[in-house]
């Protein structure tokens, strides 16, 4: 789903043309994020995607939560999860692919602490301090997704995690510690045909 389908033409135009201020732009952004709602995770085969994954633009997503909500795995064990499915921890390559995952983590809470119900995602700095790298070697990574204060390397923390927010749907970013930490994970494959 994207704006140009869900609103006026000239507040598209505003969008896009970037002329809008920046905390006006914020709140559409999350205005627009919430009522989009979650996406539809499927129990049979939809377009290539395997039973229980969801479809979203040419990947297929497996949000763990929704095979065990009680598994959880730390950041390596979770990887390997993924590998075992013929896919990795998801990459979030754009500002739509941010609002899809962003979308279906809000109702997926085990715990009352906000940071256990995080979910893996393919980011790390494992190789080098405060240079995040994502899995497929891209170095790009936007700071505007993570949350205020993060990453801060709390500890020893050196892997990426997505977690619903409820104050700011876009900062859904901290690093969390890729062995101590036990949370849920998301994997992505490209969709097959």
């Amino acid at each position: 789903m994207s704006w140009s389908k869900m609103t006026p033409r000239f507040l598209t135009v505003l969008l896009e043309a970037k002329v809008m201020p920046s905390r006006v732009r914020f709140w559409l952004d999350a205005i627009f994020l919430r009522f989009s709602g979650p996406s539809t995770i499927t129990s049979g085969s939809c377009g290539g995607c395997l039973p229980g994954w969801a479809l979203f633009n040419s990947s297929c997503y497996f949000f763990s939560y929704i095979e065990s909500s009680t598994v959880k795995k730390n950041w390596h064990q979770s990887r390997e999860d993924c590998g075992s499915r013929g896919s990795d921890l998801v990459v979030i390559d754009d500002q739509e692919e941010q609002k899809f995952i962003s979308s279906n983590i809000q109702n997926m809470k085990t715990s009352g602490q906000w940071w256990e119900n995080g979910f893996w995602i393919g980011i790390t700095d494992i190789e080098t301090e405060n240079r995040w790298v994502w899995i497929n070697n891209v170095t790009e990574v936007e700071q505007r997704y993570w949350m205020d204060g993060e990453p801060n390397n709390h500890g020893k923390e050196d892997c990426g995690v997505a977690v619903s927010s409820i104050f700011n749907p876009w900062k859904t970013r901290f690093d969390g510690h890729c062995n101590r930490h036990n949370l849920h994970w998301i994997c992505e494959t490209p969709l097959t045909s």
